[in-house]
């Protein structure tokens, strides 16, 4: 077994690319490599992003002794959050709700971008598709508003359309 902080780092980040490891932790891709190949050590910053986000004890990210899991790994969820991921779909929702003129509360919104944000984790691989997924679901989302928008103003009365 590897005894190097890079092995424990790659440890860390699991099966997700260095790319989508990168944008966790706010940090170039090629800064991932680099600390990983042993070609760089990590500064404070990113260790205090890695001990908080991913509940890693860091004495045991750079010296290999005691437990991987700080305390705080009781309290972590089962997956990490891409938190610029979810901060897009929320911002989506909530921009294609107004356009729509269609009232959103943050119970709304937040049941729409949890949808959505489980659609594209199980479709697609890695952040670059989720984008372009994000697009595809807004657009769709845009249609089931306008239908929607369309049916209750079909509805209304005086419309001419009301039923029975």
């Amino acid at each position: 077994m590897d005894s190097t902080l890079g092995y424990r780092l790659k440890l860390v980040r699991g099966k997700a690319t260095q790319q989508e490891f990168a944008d966790r932790m706010g940090v170039d891709k090629n800064s991932i490599g680099r600390y990983e190949r042993g070609e760089r050590l990590p500064d404070a910053d990113f260790l205090a992003r890695i001990r908080q986000s991913q509940a890693v004890n860091i004495d045991w990210l750079i010296s290999g002794e005691g437990e991987p899991s700080s305390r705080e790994g009781a309290m972590r969820p089962a997956c990490a959050v891409d938190e610029a991921l979810l901060a897009a779909v929320i911002d989506g929702v909530t921009a294609v709700r107004r356009q729509m003129g269609m009232p959103s509360s943050g119970e709304t919104t937040g049941r729409t971008a949890a949808r959505i944000l489980n659609q594209l984790l199980a479709a697609y691989e890695n952040a670059a598709e989720r984008r372009v997924g994000l697009k595809l679901a807004l657009s769709q989302l845009r249609a089931d508003l306008a239908a929607k928008k369309a049916e209750r103003e079909k509805d209304k009365p005086g419309s001419g359309f009301n039923r029975g």
